[in-house]
């Protein structure tokens, strides 16, 4: 019910925005990119090429995992998330049970899936801090934005803290919480958490971001080489819209509006949520408002699109690994430890 109605309150802001702005500038906005949507589709591939090559560093024996069947299992994993109120915690377990499909342990599937995600949040809240203290300092911003751009910083800021003291320690932070949560009552049943099988999983995720820094650095690097990728893209459409900014503005208005897809991860596609951000940090820049919710609107559609492409992969790579010839290798169990696991201090 809380979910429905925030969908439908994303639908109201939507269509109060479309009738602010003008639904004539809006469409004049998304007609003028015409041709150029097409090398604007290919930054938003690379994005995902270089995300997907991320995803395939973080798993624990990666070389078990090709490139393409990495791309397809994030593309999956993604649509289920944007296109569905679950957000990120159907779409991250979807990835690892493809992972598992395609011979890795469940352990394995989540601690490869955590730790792509960590990285790419930790770059998130450093881009995003950056880019709101840009604009409290340097930018006109109403007062009510100003003040949720404050918390958003605070936010981003303990969040890295937390992280980098968990990795700096080697601390079990997702076990020990779930453990506190399922102590206190407020999780039960089927939703009481296996600590130790969490703590296992931990054990592979910061084996990789505290014990191989050379292969953490190299997942940081693909996601910064998407996160590139997205500034080119919002450059080249302001290009298009004939506003001649600088390439620090897309940096900025890119790393400004990060917030959206971890605040409003419930929306999907962060409907009305998006086009409000985006309108009030285009603004605040002296940009027009109408060309923030037409590119807004714009990466929705490409969003919508990867999604379809998704869901296809999706289907094709459950089909494939059901149709698996006999003879083909039989996935390990999952009783606890495996061969790949390392043994976990109790």
């Amino acid at each position: 019910m809380i979910r429905t109605f925030f969908l439908l309150l994303g639908a109201l802001v939507l269509g109060v925005l479309i009738w602010q702005l003008g639904p004539g500038e809006i469409v004049r906005t998304t007609v003028q990119l015409g041709w150029h949507s097409l090398p604007i589709l290919g930054c938003y591939l690379v994005y995902q090429a270089a995300r997907a090559l991320a995803f395939k560093l973080a798993v624990p024996r990666s070389r078990d995992v090709p490139f393409l069947d990495a791309l397809w299992i994030r593309l999956s994993g993604d649509a289920v998330r944007a296109l569905t109120f679950t957000g990120p915690f159907l779409g991250e377990p979807t990835k690892a049970w493809l992972l598992k499909r395609r011979g890795l342990t469940l352990t394995e599937g989540f601690a490869a899936t955590l730790t792509a995600a960590v990285i790419n949040l930790v770059l998130g809240a450093a881009m995003g801090t950056a880019g709101l203290l840009y604009l409290l300092r340097y930018a006109e911003m109403p007062v009510p934005a100003a003040r949720l751009a404050v918390g958003l910083v605070w936010m981003n800021v303990g969040f890295l803290v937390i992280a980098a003291a968990a990795v700096a320690t080697r601390t079990y932070l997702i076990g020990a919480v779930l453990g506190w949560l399922g102590r206190a009552g407020f999780l039960w049943g089927r939703l009481k958490p296996d600590v130790a099988a969490v703590n296992r999983m931990e054990n592979l995720l910061l084996g990789i971001l505290h014990d191989r820094p050379g292969r953490a650095a190299a997942i940081l690097l693909a996601e910064l080489g998407g996160q590139a990728a997205l500034v080119l893209e919002l450059t080249w459409i302001l290009r298009a819209l004939d506003f001649a900014t600088p390439m620090t503005s897309a940096l900025i208005i890119e790393s400004a509006t990060k917030f959206i897809t971890v605040v409003f991860f419930f929306v999907p596609l962060q409907m009305g949520a998006s086009e409000g951000a985006y309108a009030v940090v285009f603004g605040a820049l002296g940009l027009s408002a109408a060309v923030g919710f037409s590119v807004s609107f714009f990466r929705r559609f490409r969003s919508l699109l990867v999604a379809s492409i998704g869901l296809a992969a999706l289907d094709r790579l459950t089909r494939r690994t059901a149709g698996a010839p006999k003879g083909a290798p039989v996935m390990p169990a999952e009783p606890g430890t495996t061969d790949h696991d390392p043994e976990v201090p109790r």
